[in-house]
C-alpha cells in the first residue's frame, strides 16, 4: 500500500484536452490540488474563467476538497507600463471566490538577459532587485492575507537570487526543481533541503536533453527517491505539482511518484 505522503498533491490544468473545468472534474480525487495555468493573449485568445466556470470550479472544490493555485501568466516586471500587473490583477480578479491555495509568479530575468550580451553590472542587479520587489509587493496587496505570493525560480537565473529576493519581501518560495535541473545547478538537492522551509510550492518535472516539463518517470530513480525521502524526513506539507501536461505523462508521473514514496516511506522509517 502507497503511504499517505505528508504534502498536497497537484497536476496542472492541462491534463485531458479539454477546458479548466473538465481537467478539475477528471482530476478530483486523483490530487489535491490543480495548478490553475492561465493567459490572455493581446490577439484575444484567452482561457481565464468565465464567471460560470468560476462557479463550476468553486463546486468542484467544494464537492471533492480540491484547492486551485494560479500561476500567473506574464513574468512580473514595471516594463513596460506595468503589464505584467495589470494582468495579474485581470487573473485574479477572474479567480475570485475560488479556493485557492496559492498564487505563483515569475519575475522577469531582464539583468541576466542583458548581462549575457553586456557583461555584468552591479549597480542593474540592484535596480533589478529594487523593481522586483515593487513589483510584487504591488500583486501581494491585491490578495487576501490567507493566499501566499511564492516567488518561483526560473531556469535562466541563479535560484539563489530568487530565494534571497522572496527572503527580502517576506514572501514564501515555490521551489521549480525542473528548473534547478535545466539551470545545471551543481547541487540542487542541496539548495533544495537549505531552502524548503522557504517554501509552500514544489514545481516537479524531468528535464530531458534540455527539454523539461517531462513526465516523472524520466527522472532517475535516485533522483526521485532523494527527493521523496527528504519532503517525508522533513514532514512538507506544502503543495509538491507535477508539473506535466497531457494524461499520458499524468498517468506515468503519478504511477512513479507512487513507486517513490513506497520505496522512501519504508527506507527512512525503518
Amino acid at each position: 500500500m502507497v503511504p499517505e505522503p505528508p504534502f498536497s498533491l497537484g497536476a496542472t490544468s492541462y491534463v485531458v484536452e479539454s477546458g479548466l473545468c473538465d481537467n478539475a472534474s477528471f482530476l478530483a480525487g486523483k490530487v489535491d490540488d490543480m495548478e490553475l495555468v492561465l493567459f490572455d493573449l493581446p490577439e484575444g485568445t484567452s482561457n481565464l474563467p468565465s464567471p460560470a466556470e468560476r462557479c463550476a470550479l468553486a463546486e468542484i472544490g467544494k464537492a471533492y476538497h480540491l484547492t486551485y493555485s494560479v500561476h500567473l501568466p506574464l513574468d512580473l516586471s514595471l516594463q513596460p507600463n506595468r503589464h505584467s500587473l495589470t494582468m495579474a490583477a485581470r487573473v485574479l480578479e477572474s479567480v475570485e471566490g475560488l479556493p485557492i491555495s496559492a498564487v505563483i509568479a515569475h519575475v522577469d530575468d531582464w539583468v541576466w538577459r542583458r548581462q549575457r550580451r553586456y557583461g555584468w553590472d552591479p549597480f542593474l542587479l540592484a535596480q533589478w532587485e529594487s523593481q522586483a520587489l515593487e513589483a510584487l509587493e504591488t500583486v501581494q496587496r491585491l490578495l487576501p492575507d490567507s493566499v501566499p505570493l511564492c516567488v518561483e525560480n526560473l531556469e535562466s537565473y541563479p535560484p539563489e537570487s530568487i530565494a534571497s529576493l522572496a527572503k527580502t519581501a517576506g514572501l514564501p518560495l515555490c521551489i521549480d526543481v525542473g528548473h534547478l535541473w535545466k539551470y545545471r545547478h551543481p547541487r540542487p538537492m542541496n539548495f533544495l533541503q537549505q531552502h524548503l522551509p522557504q517554501a509552500q510550492v514544489i514545481h516537479l518535472h524531468a528535464c530531458l536533453h534540455g527539454t523539461d516539463h517531462q513526465t516523472l518517470f524520466q527522472i532517475p530513480q535516485a533522483a526521485m527517491d532523494s527527493l521523496m525521502t527528504l519532503l517525508q524526513e522533513t514532514g512538507f506539507h506544502g503543495i509538491l505539482t507535477m508539473e506535466v501536461f497531457g494524461n499520458e505523462d499524468f498517468t506515468s508521473s503519478l504511477a512513479a511518484l507512487r513507486s517513490s514514496l513506497e520505496r522512501t516511506s519504508t527506507a527512512w522509517q525503518s
